[in-house]
């Protein structure tokens, strides 16, 4: 984990452990090839209910930040991954696991390009790749550096996805979200109304969020209308 301050957009502290798997306890070459981890690594590591525990332990001594938002490259991790980990563990997946923000959709929303991943969308911003891909701490380290990027180019942030629905659960958002999404489907690169930009069809949650898109009430959080303020120009 690499821990971002989210007013400076500077990396503060990292985290990582390695995992001593169970269930098949020897790793294979091609996985020591992809990620660089050796069996001598992770026979010496904590199974992982320790792991997670000495993660959670870690950001709860993190002074000042007290409510941390994941940022992933993805769903997959946290919809998928540690939810079946958990349940093979027989322990309930922690709160902080269930909500996380997917910078793929933050680099659309900036960029009207779909992502192709964490190197594509380093590559887009024309910055390279640092440390070795597929990495956990180099991958961390990557994605925190397109976050501050990205917040740096006024991005706004109103994607975090309760178990990654997107809009499911936006609710005081939901016109931050619309603006948002206005901002990237009025691009004039992305051709016909409705579609994503490469064709791909705009989500009915989307396009229920775009519909019901008013303007700010003159008591609605500042939030909200730093959205309206960042759409103008687009629309």
């Amino acid at each position: 984990m690499v821990l971002v301050d989210a007013t400076s957009h500077k990396k503060v502290k990292e985290f990582r452990t390695y995992v001593r798997p169970t269930a098949n306890p020897k790793i294979t070459a091609f996985c020591t090839e992809l990620t660089g981890i050796t069996q001598e690594q992770v026979d010496v590591a904590p199974a992982w209910s320790e792991a997670l525990r000495l993660g959670e332990a870690w950001l709860r001594e993190q002074s000042g930040y007290s409510r941390p938002l994941f940022v992933t490259c993805g769903d997959w991790d946290l919809r998928q991954m540690v939810v079946e980990q958990c349940k093979q563990c027989q322990q309930p997946v922690p709160g902080m696991f269930k909500k996380w923000l997917n910078i793929k959709n933050l680099f659309m929303a900036n960029t009207g390009k779909p992502s192709t991943g964490m190197k594509g969308m380093l590559e887009s911003l024309e910055m390279p790749l640092e440390g070795r891909h597929h990495s956990g701490l180099d991958d961390c380290r990557n994605i925190a550096r397109i976050l501050a990027e990205l917040l740096r180019r006024g991005t706004i942030q109103a994607f975090a996805q309760p178990r990654g629905l997107p809009g499911g659960r936006l609710r005081g958002a939901r016109q931050v979200a619309a603006a948002c999404l206005w901002r990237f489907l009025s691009r004039p690169d992305l051709q016909p109304a409705g579609q994503l930009w490469g064709g791909f069809p705009l989500p009915q949650t989307w396009r229920k969020l775009l519909r019901d898109f008013r303007e700010p009430a003159p008591q609605a959080s500042m939030l909200t209308h730093a959205s309206k303020k960042a759409m103008k120009g687009y629309a």
